[in-house]
């Protein structure tokens, strides 16, 4: 007689485990290529570094939230 075998579920908390560190590093490599930008083409706002910066913060959730909503699927 066989046993019922498990079904091999990744942990959840393994699975998110490197998200902060996957956001900072998106957040820290927009904000380098915003300072280069205002370094490249200068301006008096530093606009370069503002709006790159914000798009890698939307960047990081957007793709937080999509590995989650992966993870809820996979239940």
């Amino acid at each position: 007689m066989k046993l019922p075998q498990k079904k091999n579920k990744p942990n959840k908390f393994l699975a998110l485990s490197g998200a902060a560190l996957q956001m900072g590093a998106i957040i820290y490599l927009g904000n380098l290529l915003g300072v280069y930008l205002d370094s490249k083409f200068p301006n008096s706002d530093e606009l370069y570094t503002k709006f790159v910066t914000l798009g890698a913060v939307i960047l990081a959730i957007l793709s937080i939230i999509s590995q989650v909503t992966s993870l809820s699927k996979r239940e």
